[in-house]
């Protein structure tokens, strides 16, 4: 501890050295020095998923599940590994805490994304009905819940009905940087680029749909009527 203590001296802006320490403090069973280790490599690097990740299971440690789960969830954004591999990330000799810390995590985030798609789906049912604003304030209300983790974001179709279809594309946009495989934040975001006849980009959407799902029928259709406007037949 000494010499991560002179570490910490000599390069208080290394944030690796803080973070050392905060393993080191977790380890010994001081979890409230060791949050404030991860804490300040955190400032340091904001990104830092390392320490994200130790952090969050100090919190599972402290029992306070709602800034672990937080935690673990930005932890996932930076670092999109497996469960298993976070289990598998840290000393040997803490793996079945480890594991079991994670297994909670993962229920948390599975809760949440069971509530963000039935949120979802009572949008789009509203959505289909015509009560805009209530479809768009249930998209909304989905990003205050812990439904981030691995592209579960839905975007807010409803902007695209109500002229503001660059916010739309942005919610878009959003969900395909958290998961670039979700074909509905592809097929929703090149339909408004069809809206604002911006046809070379609706046309990459509908592709990149049919590279990652070669049957989907809807894709083709929007697909062959771009290129049909393109050809001005």
């Amino acid at each position: 501890m000494t010499d991560l203590n002179e570490a910490v001296k000599l390069g208080p802006d290394d944030y690796e050295a803080v973070f050392r320490r905060g393993c080191t403090w977790a380890v010994k069973g001081d979890l409230d020095k060791a949050v404030a280790d991860y804490d300040a490599a955190l400032k340091l690097d904001p990104a830092f998923a390392e320490a994200r990740f130790n952090r969050a299971l100090a919190y599972v440690a402290k029992d306070d599940m709602d800034r672990a789960s937080a935690d673990y969830r930005e932890a996932v954004r930076y670092d999109p590994r497996t469960p298993d591999a976070y289990k598998a990330w840290g000393r040997s000799e803490d793996r079945q805490k480890r594991e079991k810390a994670v297994d909670r995590l993962e229920a948390i985030l599975q809760q949440a994304k069971d509530k963000a798609q039935a949120r979802s789906q009572n949008g789009t049912k509203l959505h289909k009905e015509g009560d805009l604003a209530k479809a768009i304030a249930e998209y909304t209300s989905i990003g205050t819940l812990p439904a981030l983790h691995r592209g579960l974001l839905q975007p807010r179709l409803g902007h695209r009905k109500q002229d503001d279809l660059p916010k739309a594309i942005a919610d878009y946009t959003r969900a395909i940087r958290l998961d670039p495989k979700y074909v509905d934040a592809y097929a929703n975001r090149g339909y408004a680029y069809y809206m604002q006849k911006d046809y070379e980009r609706a046309l990459a959407d509908f592709d990149k749909i049919l590279e990652l799902d070669p049957s989907n029928a809807r894709a083709k259709k929007s697909r062959e009527l771009i290129v049909k406007l393109q050809s001005g037949e």
